[in-house]
């Protein structure tokens, strides 16, 4: 059964805000510098919600004393392994129903004092309002001033945020009742982040804001699954010239990949979308996801997919990384394996229509494994 809110009861003026926070195996020495920046936050109305991973005795332990004696701070755990995204989805299940806003938080960065002041003077009658971030090391140094050093950031193009994210969730601040479209979570076969599907719940139904400075340090590991590096990295035109030699059969498999992987992941986010909020969404934005999840059966979006690729390719506002350059060849996989399946088994022009064999929610992983023994784990 679904565990209930957790009650209330700040000592402070203005809105209440609901910080959640998903910890799984916290860093005693970067989370205890979190919970110090959450704690002399100048706004001073709002509760931590901590919702622990299933992280070992030990590590609970540490998480636990370091907050006890402070009831601001509730902390329950998982019985079970959930994983970041489930994590973060009941960690927002059990903000407290009397709160006003929610922000989210991870277990290892550090807030700076005005954050929650800011994004609240911000915000307005906007759907979610977040701010830009310093990139550090675990240790403090810095290596970069601004998350968006190479790549536009945009949150008003539906089709631009939907293709790519660029709303960071410890960056996020939005009022409560968003939670009634963003709960629950879309179900996650492959590489599924929350901060992406509650973004485009925030725009399908209204308006996000930008705060253009950091607000907050952002602690890149070198194992992140999704870090500064990658959210600004973009092969040019020249770069993926060679890729033109590759062996075919090799690139008609990373376009089943893509397909399943994002095409797949990306239209159950906009039927989703279109099934929880379409009374609430303007016309151009109900059609910008129909248009996209007709790339499925058509092959008219395919153009328009094309098009903004190429003008990113082009080095022309760089917003979604080649991120639609990548799914016209994945919706083009699925076209062409409607054009050359028969019903009998063939020799020639044979596409393989079954999925990955392993869903993964940690993309890269297994990057760099050699293409025999690839290809000898996806036959077994």
């Amino acid at each position: 059964a679904p565990e209930p809110p957790v009650a209330a009861d700040p000592p402070a003026d203005g809105p209440l805000v609901a910080i959640c926070m998903a910890t799984h195996q916290p860093p005693p020495g970067l989370l205890e510098r979190q919970l110090d920046s959450i704690r002399t936050q100048t706004h001073r109305n709002w509760v931590c919600v901590i919702s622990d991973d299933a992280s070992d005795p030990e590590r609970f332990a540490a998480l636990e004393e370091q907050v006890a004696g402070d009831p601001r701070f509730a902390v329950l755990r998982s019985p079970r392994r959930l994983g970041f995204y489930r994590n973060f989805e009941r960690a927002l299940a059990l903000a407290p129903a009397d709160a006003r806003y929610v922000a989210l938080a991870d277990q290892d960065d550090a807030w700076h004092p005005d954050k929650l002041a800011a994004l609240l003077a911000e915000i307005g009658d906007s759907r979610l309002a977040y701010s830009d971030m310093r990139v550090v090391r675990p240790t403090g140094e810095l290596l970069a001033d601004t998350y968006w050093g190479l790549r536009s950031n945009n949150h008003s193009d539906m089709l631009s945020l939907l293709v790519t994210n660029s709303v960071t969730g410890a960056a996020s601040l939005f009022p409560r009742d968003l939670l009634d479209d963003a709960l629950p979570f879309p179900p996650a076969q492959f590489a599924h982040f929350h901060d992406h599907w509650i973004a485009l719940c925030a725009l399908a139904t209204g308006e996000i804001r930008y705060v253009d400075r950091p607000l907050y340090d952002y602690v890149q590991h070198g194992a992140a699954v999704v870090g500064h590096a990658r959210a600004n990295r973009m092969a040019g035109l020249r770069e993926r010239l060679p890729s033109l030699w590759r062996d075919p059969r090799e690139r008609v498999r990373v376009w089943r990949m893509h397909y399943f992987g994002d095409a797949c992941r990306l239209i159950q986010f906009a039927t989703t979308l279109e099934l929880r909020c379409a009374p609430r969404m303007s016309a151009e934005k109900r059609r910008v996801l129909e248009r996209f999840a007709r790339g499925d059966s058509s092959v008219l979006p395919l153009a328009r997919l094309g098009a903004r690729g190429a003008r990113e390719l082009l080095g022309r506002r760089r917003e979604t990384l080649g991120g639609e350059w990548m799914l016209m060849h994945a919706f083009a996989w699925r076209h062409l394996l409607d054009a050359t399946v028969r019903d009998e088994p063939r020799g020639r022009l044979r596409l393989d229509a079954v999925p990955p064999p392993m869903p993964d929610p940690n993309p890269g992983v297994r990057a760099g494994e050699e293409p025999g023994l690839r290809a000898l784990r996806e036959k077994i």
